[in-house]
């Protein structure tokens, strides 16, 4: 049972055992010890649940994988074991969860948010019960907390390094018995007749199509439940597989899934630990019965043993390093620092007065020092690459230490886009190389699933301007301007246009970041460059999905990440209002204009007075009072946003509201200065972006041509020796919050190419 510890010595002691378990666990490739599966009992740490101890591969078809080394690296990690400090976002209003059995406190901001749980499992009437976030029956036995015996919570962020000093004993432990570990009568031999979780995919992923299944629209017919389970098929080819096997095996696996479903239960797959075979239990014995032809690419045992021979210094400092982003990671997400949200205009401002006076050839200097520290911290695999990072869900506000991904946001695509840029400006094609290897293993698994039929990884996302299919489309856009690179142009054309509408109404974001507002404005940038073939009717097709998913709350709009439609570029209706402009003055359909047009002027409606800009709705429940004082200044919500859109809708529109929302935008944004961020989406860079924006779309007089510079230099001191580390104003190394987007905005002022990331301009 939970029980408190007696005093500080007592809660040291605690944390330096997790600490030990901690490498236990890693050791055995263990996963799932999250805040429900440990137990902190005084001093001791006790694991309870103890299934997925070690846990079995799944099989993969390498020929279209799209991770490389440094996936492998983080899915052996530590990070794997879940009893890190970690979270799990909740779109809208419903904040963070935390899920790390080491549990980072952060004092509870906003107001009561409303969620629902679902009743009646098996039985002939399950419903969605609406309950308040508060309330007990949704709350997580967290009992991983650690207590003092007074009931007094110990916060496990002040004990980071007893648990690190505790990891390190029982790794070099473990490396010191190694061969003991490995042999065939040591310990992992106690593993071979145990059934262990086979974890095929998250949980939360069942759990999401589970409610689905159960929505009033499916819930009446069984055949429309059936079908929405097809969702478990999608990336699983039925076309010239490479590999049978691993064709055979997720198309049994999901299969057995689909029959979960069905039964209203979550699928659920076991194994012994030296067997590669999946088991499942009768639905009705709940006895193990064996799902053939399925196999697994390794046992757990085996696993353990991969993990165990990979130890040593240089993996040891690995783990290290990805413990201590675990915790940032969730604190800064709990914190609701990313994406703006945690910028007051009001204090913290930033020092007026430039950095440094630098000239052009120390500004090259800085940019070239920065690409040196990205490349050093590559992670090389044959002829790709890819760095550990922290990738951000704009969606949620989360944070997580992992592999990069393909999002231009801040992933692969983005980082690809910069190396292009770098190519063109100092032609040196060390950097078209680099930007190439970002996206190898992605662009060869595209290249080969086409040639076969088409290829499905991205179809569970959605049409997104900033996301996962987007970037892959931009970075292999740039890198195919150049002779002798046409094949990637041809990949990019050919997943443009490869939207059907399934995948279409799987939006339910809008924006532009997320949603199909950015996709039609990326489409639009790639068509004015070089036309698509086929292009008109996937435009027509995303204006439809945005006509018929309004919402009026305040004014025409959409609910893209919150309870009520949001003001600005990124997420709200600045940028949404532009892409149906501008599509609808390509396609010259007057209704999309209309449209664009009347979303602009709802958000026109809602600005404030005395400069205080645009509301920033997007923690602010329906019907609940607009917010009051100086609100975001920023690209992804904000003035920053509004007026690029704005100057850009001028090109498209003479409407003098337009006019009049860009003074007023730019009034606002020069009324208040920034905070010490230097990124894109909330810091000086995007601010600089928005100046240059302007100024190509308008001319300078409409901002006077001396804040983009002014502000540059706000950003970047040529003297940093590492630009990449996040004293300078940035997380990570990712292109809108990270220190590449420094790196974008100074070859921004060095080059003349009308480039604008901002608004998906390249």
């Amino acid at each position: 049972e939970r029980q408190g510890c007696q005093d500080e010595d007592e809660v040291r002691l605690f944390y330096r055992r997790l600490g030990c378990m901690l490498a236990l666990i890693h050791a055995l490739q263990g996963n799932d010890f999250h805040l429900e599966n440990i137990v902190a009992a005084g001093p001791n740490p006790v694991a309870i649940d103890l299934e997925t101890i070690s846990v079995p591969r799944p099989y993969r078809d390498t020929s279209i994988m799209m991770e490389g080394k440094a996936d492998d690296l983080v899915q052996r990690s530590v990070l794997r074991t879940l009893l890190l400090p970690s979270v799990m976002g909740m779109r809208g209003n419903h904040g963070v969860q935390n899920l790390g059995a080491i549990g980072v406190e952060i004092e509870a901001k906003g107001r009561p948010t409303i969620r629902k749980k679902l009743t009646g499992i098996n039985t002939d009437f399950p419903r969605w019960v609406p309950m308040d976030a508060d309330a007990p029956a949704l709350q997580r036995n967290n009992q991983s907390q650690v207590l003092l015996e007074d009931g007094t919570a110990v916060d496990g962020n002040d004990y980071r390094s007893e648990v690190e000093h505790g990891y390190q004993i029982g790794y070099r432990s473990i490396l010191k018995h190694r061969d003991q570990w490995l042999a065939d009568d040591g310990p992992l031999q106690q593993l071979s007749d145990v059934w262990v979780r086979v974890l095929n995919r998250a949980t939360n992923i069942y759990y999401q199509l589970l409610q689905e299944t159960y929505d009033a629209a499916r819930a009446a017919s069984g055949v429309d439940r059936w079908v929405h389970t097809d969702r478990l098929l999608v990336n699983t080819q039925t076309v010239e597989p490479s590999d049978p096997i691993a064709q055979d095996t997720l198309n049994a696996v999901a299969t057995s899934e689909k029959d979960a479903m069905m039964n209203g239960d979550i699928a659920y797959f076991i194994t012994r630990g030296a067997d590669t075979d999946y088991f499942a239990p009768d639905p009705i014995s709940g006895e193990p019965r064996v799902i053939p032809i399925a196999r697994l690419e390794t046992s757990a045992m085996e696993s353990a043993r991969e993990q165990i021979r990979a130890m040593g210094d240089e993996d040891l400092q690995l783990q290290l390093k990805l413990m201590n982003s675990s915790y940032v990671a969730a604190q800064v997400s709990l914190d609701n620092m990313m994406h703006g949200r945690g910028i007051h205009t009001d204090g913290d401002e930033q020092n007026t007065q430039p950095k440094h006076a630098w000239s052009t050839d120390e500004l090259d200097a800085w940019i070239l020092r920065s690409l040196d520290c990205l490349e050093s911290q590559a992670i090389n695999d044959e002829e790709s690459c890819n760095w550990i990072d922290y990738s951000h869900d704009p969606q949620t506000d989360v944070l997580q230490p992992t592999p990069l991904d393909l999002t231009i946001y801040s992933g692969l695509g983005g980082l690809a886009l910069v190396l292009e840029r770098a190519y063109r400006h100092f032609n040196d094609r060390r950097w078209l190389t680099l930007a190439k290897r970002c996206i190898t293993h992605q662009f060869n698994a595209v290249t080969t699933m086409q040639t076969r039929g088409r290829f499905t990884g991205f179809d569970i996302e959605g049409p997104a301007g900033l996301m996962g299919r987007a970037g892959m489309i931009a970075a292999c856009w740039a890198i195919g301007r150049h002779e002798t690179h046409g094949k990637y142009r041809d990949v990019a054309r050919r997943l443009t246009i490869d939207l059907d509408p399934r995948i279409i109404e799987r939006d339910t974001g809008y924006d532009v970041i997320s949603g199909s507002a950015g996709y039609m404005l990326l489409c639009m940038h790639l068509n004015r460059q070089e036309p698509i073939p086929g292009l008109d009717p996937i435009l027509t097709a995303l204006c439809g999905h945005l006509a018929r998913n309004t919402s009026d709350i305040d004014g025409l709009g959409w609910l893209s990440a919150g309870p009520r439609p949001l003001c600005g570029f990124g997420h709200g209706r600045a940028g949404i209002g532009l892409a149906l402009l501008e599509v609808g003055t390509h396609l010259n359909r007057s209704d999309y204009r209309d449209l664009g047009l009347e979303t602009l002027r709802a958000e026109s409606a809602l600005k404030m007075d005395e400069h205080h800009g645009w509301p920033d709705l997007r923690s602010v429940g329906t019907g609940a009072p607009l917010p009051s004082g100086p609100q975001l200044n920023a690209w992804c919500a904000g003035a920053e946003g509004i007026a690029s859109a704005r100057a850009a809708a001028l090109s498209l529109a003479d409407d003098s509201f337009l006019e009049a929302d860009l003074t007023y935008a730019l009034d606002c944004v020069n009324a208040h200065q920034k905070s010490g961020r230097t990124h894109l989406c909330c810091g000086s860079a995007g601010r600089y972006e928005m100046y240059k924006s302007i100024d190509r779309v308008l001319g300078s007089a409409a901002n006077d041509g001396k804040n983009a510079s002014a502000m540059l230099h706000h950003s970047i001191d040529v003297e940093e020796t590492d630009p990449t580390l996040p004293e300078h104003g940035t997380v990570g190394i990712g292109l809108f919050q990270g220190a590449c987007g420094r790196v974008w905005s100074a070859l921004s002022e060095r080059m003349d190419d009308d480039a604008s990331v901002t608004l998906l301009r390249f």
